[in-house]
């Protein structure tokens, strides 16, 4: 254990030194070719050590504290340093990582253009590269930093404003289908053929709490994971539970077919259409097995448990 002790503090020792050398080779280089520091400045930055937090609480606030600091932005030289807005992708993407709130990564992102001189060379590059990457990202956060770059910098080129506008009003259908979509939200209606031909509505099952399953005959996922639902709706079909299966299958035959060897005894619909599936298109499904669990008025509940998961959440429902 002292070994490893030592060890680590010798590489850290190693580390504070290549910094040290770092920013003793950017202090000569700033005295040299002030221009030329800039270029370097932006991958000049110290990746977060948890062992010495400093002030900041997490890596993010360490990254957005730390990256540029000290450095006047609003100097005129940044309007010929490329490598400030050719590294904002990997800015955005730091700040915008998964699990990140939303608010919390733009105000780093706004913290960071506010110290770049307004209406800037700098400012329009930079703003131009984060929209670029955050729609790269399906970020909706870029509607934001989209309108402010068209008001901004506006009026703008054929060209930019029709990818703007095009982008800005993928954005708003994204939008719009996330809130009707929403927990709490009324689930959209599907109406679909049943095996025997007739069509079955999910309004129909209100009154009962309906798990919606996306699912395919060529799904392995879907198939294994077969076993788990037959189980749960065993156990409480006859106290309101209900499954409204959605193949995602192209063909009658393989779709019946599993069924029947899965033994899923509850009701289906397809309109054998693959992933055109209206109602996989109305329920913005990428990728199965997926799920949205109702409750007895059509609300959404929950979506994509399965498993644990979901044996818990109709415990939870119906009492064990």
């Amino acid at each position: 254990m002292q070994a490893l002790q030592q060890g680590d503090a010798s590489a850290q020792a190693q580390l504070e030194a290549i910094y040290a050398a770092k920013e003793a080779t950017m202090d000569s280089l700033r005295q040299a070719d002030p221009l030329l520091a800039k270029v370097f400045l932006p991958l000049m930055w110290r990746p977060f050590d948890p062992n010495q937090p400093g002030p900041y609480e997490d890596a993010l606030a360490h990254f957005a504290g730390e990256y540029l600091k000290g450095e006047d932005l609003q100097d005129p030289a940044y309007d010929y340093v490329p490598s400030l807005s050719d590294n904002m992708p990997a800015f955005i993407q730091i700040v915008f990582r998964p699990g990140v709130p939303a608010l919390r990564s733009e105000a780093a992102l706004d913290d960071f253009l506010q110290r770049l001189r307004p209406q800037s060379r700098a400012h329009k590059n930079a703003l131009a590269s984060a929209v670029s990457t955050l729609d790269q990202m399906q970020q909706l956060s870029f509607v934001k930093y989209a309108e402010a770059y068209r008001d901004l910098y506006g009026p703008l080129s054929e060209q930019v404003g029709n990818y703007l506008e095009g982008r800005l009003a993928y954005y708003a259908d994204q939008a719009q289908a996330e809130a009707r979509l929403a927990l709490g939200a009324v689930a959209p209606e599907i109406a679909l053929p049943t095996p025997e031909g007739n069509t079955l509505r999910l309004s129909s099952l209100r009154g009962k709490v309906v798990l919606v399953d996306f699912w395919a005959s060529w799904c392995g996922p879907c198939r294994r994971e077969n076993p788990n639902v037959v189980r749960v709706y065993q156990r409480y079909k006859d106290q309101g539970f209900e499954i409204l299966g959605v193949s995602l299958d192209r063909s009658r035959e393989p779709w019946l077919k599993a069924i029947a060897d899965d033994g899923l005894s509850w009701k289906h619909v397809s309109d054998l259409r693959f992933w055109q599936s209206e109602a996989a298109k109305t329920y913005n499904i990428a990728s199965i097995p997926a799920t949205v669990l109702l409750d007895r008025e059509g609300r959404i509940l929950a979506k994509n448990l399965r498993g644990a998961a979901l044996e818990a959440k109709l415990a939870e429902i119906f009492g064990g």
